[in-house]
């Protein structure tokens, strides 16, 4: 009883300890059952998809609390989600799988690492910029008047993105409101391997 009201207190219910599981919030129900993990003192925790059906606040709440499992109590966590930005949130370490196997595993930095570029917004011209940065071998999706543009692999070095970009603004003249750089993202590296890239 002693390590189960400890584990509640750990994951933040340690006032809700006497109240029963049925009366909870999903995001209260979810802390129990890791609560419920963390009282057997394990060396490994599997969660499979630990947000689902949380409201935005709630998710907040849950991947920092995996997070602090894993560095301040010590405790290896498998983490299985289709979320990308909560593995990026809350792991060091990914494997991406793709028609059932193995497409890349590695550290998330160092697979982030593998790419970067710009994001660039615009008052006008975004087809004539993002078809020239395109022809350049830069890889781009737009977003409105926001085109993000990615070397992936390191095909293009930063200064030579960053060369690319300024001609293609100067040759199109296209009015510029905002850049700033970009790195690769863990959805960039899934996408990669999803195209044969990796």
């Amino acid at each position: 009883i002693n390590r189960a009201s400890d584990a509640l207190w750990q994951v933040g219910l340690g006032e809700e300890r006497l109240r029963p599981v049925g009366t909870m919030s999903t995001g209260q129900r979810q802390r129990v059952k890791l609560a419920a993990a963390l009282a057997h003192d394990p060396a490994l925790i599997l969660l499979d998809e630990p947000t689902d059906g949380l409201d935005p606040a709630q998710r907040d709440a849950m991947l920092a609390l995996i997070r602090r499992v894993g560095t301040e109590f010590g405790i290896d966590i498998v983490l299985s989600s289709h979320l990308l930005d909560e593995v990026e949130r809350c792991c060091d370490h990914v494997v991406i799988l793709a028609d059932r196997r193995v497409a890349v595993s590695g550290d998330i930095e160092e697979l982030r690492g593998q790419g970067h570029g710009v994001i660039i917004e615009l008052e006008d011209g975004i087809d004539a910029v993002s078809a020239a940065l395109s022809a350049g071998g830069l890889a781009v999706r737009c977003h409105g008047s926001t085109i993000e543009a990615l070397s992936t692999e390191d095909a293009l070095s930063a200064e030579q993105v960053a060369t690319l970009v300024r001609d293609v603004l100067a040759n199109t003249g296209a009015p510029l409101r905002r850049l700033r750089p970009r790195r690769a993202s863990l959805e960039d590296v899934f996408l990669a391997v999803g195209n044969g890239q990796s």
